[in-house]
């Protein structure tokens, strides 16, 4: 999988590591992707971002989405589209913690916290 994705105008890094096995569903993979594909729509539509930084990272006990961007950032009072409130409802969706952090002219991070399940004990022999 590449690392760096070529996009006009904006350079996007990619990085994964300890990516869950059975813990992550396919209603789970489904919302993340969702989630990620909004907040990358978000990045293209209003950041004028020329950095875009998307991380994937696991433990074992949850999944860690970040997606962060150089951009103009906005205030504590964004006006909120449906694209942010369709990240907040499928975050909640997933019982997962929701933080954005952005400020004007610093670029927006979006952290994701998804609790995962608890992979099934091993068969007795």
């Amino acid at each position: 999988m590449p690392t760096h994705l070529p996009y006009p105008g904006l350079n996007v890094r990619l990085h994964t590591a300890g990516l869950p096995g059975p813990g992550l569903t396919v209603a789970v993979q489904a919302q993340v992707y969702r989630i990620l594909q909004e907040a990358v729509q978000n990045v293209l539509r209003h950041a004028e971002a020329t950095e875009l930084t998307v991380q994937l990272l696991g433990t074992g006990i949850d999944l860690t989405l970040m997606v962060e961007d150089n951009g103009r950032g906005f205030g504590p009072k964004p006006v909120e589209g449906l694209g942010l409130h369709n990240i907040r409802l499928r975050a909640r969706y997933l019982n997962a913690r929701l933080e954005i952090d952005s400020r004007p002219g610093h670029g927006t991070i979006l952290t994701l916290l998804v609790p995962l399940e608890a992979p099934p004990p091993p068969a007795a022999a």
